[in-house]
Order: C-alpha cells, then structure tokens, then sequence
C-alpha cells in the first residue's frame, strides 16, 4: 500500500510519518535529481501543508515535466484556489500537460470545467486526452454529464473507452466520501485504483461500523 494511501487512512504512527515527510521535504530541496523532485512534488499534499511556492516555481519554470507535476500536485491539495489556473492549462495542446490539466480538474471537481469538457469529448480528441475527460467528468458530475457520456458511448467503438465510461456512469450513481484525502485515495487514477476498486471501497467504508460516515438515504453525510 503506498504510504500516502496509508497517510491519508491515518494507519502511519506519527513519528514515522514525521520522519517520512521530512525525508520529501529534504530530496525536494537538496536532490540533484528532477526526477526525484517532481516525484516528491507530485505528493506534496501530504509532505507540506501548504505547497503554494513548490508549485508557483514548478509552473514558472515553463518546462513539460515540472508542469505536469505541478498539475498534479494542484489536483491532490484538493484546494478550489487553483481552479483557475487549471483551466488556463485546458488551452495548452502539449500532449503532456493537457491530459494533465484535465485529470486535475477531476481531482479538484471544478465544475466550471465541464463545458469545455463536453467539448473535448469527441472523436477528434487525442485518445489519452478522451480518457482524462471521461474519469474527470464522472467526479465533477452535474447535469447533462450522463447523458454526453452515454451519447459518446453510442459513437465511439473502442472497447476498453466504452467500459471506462459504464464505470464512470456506475461511479456517479454514488454518493463519495467526503473526507479530503480518503476521496482522494478512492478517487485518483494515478494512484492504481480502479473504478469497481474504489467504488465498492467508499461503499464498504461508508457503511462499516468504523466508519466516520453515516449511511442516509443512499448518501453519505
């Protein structure tokens, strides 16, 4: 189990946690390695509070791989100030960094950005970028996005996008957990979890006797 699934779960003694976290915070300043510090920035949501200036200059080198990583980060910290700037990336067509920005907006449920959502929803739409939009959607949720889901359905014939959005129309009959980082957990592609995974995960939480949620009327309060 990755530590920033246990770290959200609250299943790290605090001690260790502290000590782990330091760690990050130490390779992100000190490693000679781009590659270690994305990394390191990609889960800063859980190594520092407030990753504001890590991403500000991750974004202000202007370079694919630190924006990418950047957007990431954006969508973890699960904080609607950065919905903007999100969507000021929708209009960067690098292959990269678009399928980015749109996975953020997922995380971060920016609703503002389904219109230009639906639009990307199309056949002509780099396929990588179809899929983000598809997960993305079944976050943010809202009228009309089972219905352009299903419409895309009917036109497209790939079979692995087809069963992506049944999962994604299954996912938006429930009602998530409202916990930051456990949403998180159950929620984020990039952390190996799929649609079924986390569904029956938030289900089973939500209902467990342990659980922090209350079962009402098919929703979580």
């Amino acid at each position: 189990m990755p530590y920033f699934y246990k770290c959200a779960l609250n299943e790290l003694d605090a001690t260790i946690q502290a000590e782990i976290e330091n760690a990050l915070i130490f390779a992100y300043e000190h490693d000679r390695s781009d590659l270690v510090r994305r990394r390191v920035l990609k889960h800063c949501w859980v190594t520092v509070k407030n990753p504001c200036k890590e991403i500000f200059c991750a974004l202000a080198m202007e370079q694919v791989y630190w924006t990418e990583s950047a957007l990431l980060a954006i969508g973890r910290t699960m904080n609607h100030e950065w919905d903007s700037t999100v969507l000021e990336y929708f209009s960067d067509e690098n292959p990269i960094i678009l399928p980015q920005a749109v996975h953020a907006a997922g995380l971060l449920g920016v609703y503002s950005a389904r219109r230009p959502l639906f639009r990307m929803l199309n056949l002509d739409t780099d396929y990588d970028v179809r899929q983000e939009v598809i997960w993305a959607l079944s976050q943010i949720g809202g009228d009309e996005v089972i219905e352009r889901l299903e419409h895309f359905a009917n036109i497209t014939d790939d079979e692995d996008e087809i069963e992506l959005i049944e999962n994604s129309i299954e996912y938006l009959g429930f009602s998530a957990p409202t916990t930051p980082n456990l949403l998180l957990c159950l929620t984020d592609r990039t952390l190996g979890l799929t649609t079924t995974t986390m569904t029956l995960t938030a289900m089973t939480m939500m209902t467990s006797s342990k659980s922090p949620w209350i079962w009402k009327n098919g929703n979580a309060t």
